[in-house]
């Protein structure tokens, strides 16, 4: 993918800890119907943080991406979680990213029905 999103995805399916570096440090992050979080313990935190106690990896399959104006996309994706149990989740997820003029991503909404994640799963 050469989207200038690509190397964040890059970044998380890695599992690279300094993924933050890509955000602005007031990021803006909402995760389905959940309250905006802001700043870089959002990234890690609620919901997004619940996935990362169940798994252990992640990859990112686009199928579409829309960009809306330079700076903001729309992206359309199958994301397959690799559980720490080793069960396998493929699940539909739409993602909108907003970038400020200097690269940073300062706005992450997503967009996911993460319960196929949970289902089945035993610590």
């Amino acid at each position: 993918m050469s989207h200038w999103s690509a190397k964040l995805y890059e970044r998380v399916d890695a599992g690279d800890p300094t993924v933050n570096e890509m955000f602005s440090p007031d990021v803006e992050v909402q995760y389905g119907n959940y309250p905006v979080r802001s700043g870089h313990e959002a990234l890690y935190a609620g919901e997004i943080g619940r996935q990362r106690s169940v798994a252990s990896s992640s990859h990112h399959e686009f199928l579409n991406i829309w960009d809306v104006d330079n700076n903001t996309a729309i992206l359309d994706s199958i994301v397959t979680y690799h559980r720490v149990d080793g069960v396998n989740i493929d699940i539909p997820v739409i993602t909108i990213l907003h970038r400020r003029s200097d690269g940073l991503i300062d706005r992450l909404r997503i967009s996911m029905d993460n319960r196929p994640l949970f289902d089945g799963f035993s610590s």
